[in-house]
């Protein structure tokens, strides 16, 4: 709607206003729809973008009110390149235009009428673009936080198991070795050395519940 703007103030509803403005309304729909959909590379985003800018000044002559597209434009380029490189195109984008309207004879009016909103879209648009931005890289900090804070817990519960279970399981096998080798010779003793083995299994399997009622009851 706002590209209808100036032609409603300005009384200018003739063919030659309302005409090209409506033909561009759904190329910059196209335009827009493209950029936010749009799941291929960046530098085919950009090319939409340049469309959107594009279109701005080709209706500029028909109508001024076509600074909505490039305002549209701002929050585009702010959204998809950095902060520095936005900044650069949208003040160019924005003396483009004023020079284009000078070029055509608008008044002084009109040239400050479209400067000063352009100028304050273009700010809120940078500082929206960078706040979302640094949101965004806040967000991947506390992922890799989360994730490097999982993998040490896993090395940790890793560690705790190695060495729960690999005493118990070498006592384990050095005991039933040697009642392998005690019970042809003392009966009594490997009988002991069996009931070793037992004892050490449930102590072992006791410490590994326990170990593991720990772990369930910690959270990450």
């Amino acid at each position: 709607a706002g590209v209808f703007v100036w032609a409603v103030l300005a009384g200018e509803w003739e063919r030659g206003v309302i005409l090209p403005t409506l033909l561009s309304v759904p190329v910059f729909v196209y335009l827009h729809l493209c950029v936010y959909f749009y799941g291929g590379p960046n530098h085919v985003r950009l090319r939409y973008v340049a469309g959107v800018f594009a279109l701005a000044y080709a209706i500029a002559p028909f109508n001024f009110s076509a600074l909505a597209y490039l305002i549209f434009g701002f929050f585009m380029i702010a959204y998809l390149v950095r902060v520095r490189v936005a900044m650069l195109v949208i003040v160019a984008s924005i003396a483009g235009f004023v020079v284009q309207m000078w070029w055509l004879g608008a008044p002084t009016e009109a040239i400050m009428s479209a400067l000063v909103p352009s100028l304050t879209l273009a700010i809120i648009a940078i500082f929206t673009a960078y706040a979302h931005k640094h949101q965004m890289q806040l967000r991947r900090s506390q992922d890799e936080i989360l994730r490097l804070a999982t993998l040490a817990e896993r090395e940790r519960i890793g560690r705790d198991l190695h060495d729960l279970l690999g005493h118990t399981l070498s006592v384990v096998a050095l005991k039933s070795e040697l009642a392998r080798k005690l019970i042809d010779r003392d009966i009594d003793a490997a009988r002991s050395e069996i009931a070793e083995v037992e004892r050490v299994a449930r102590d072992s399997l006791a410490q590994l519940r326990n170990a593991v009622s720990v772990i369930r009851s910690t959270a990450l």
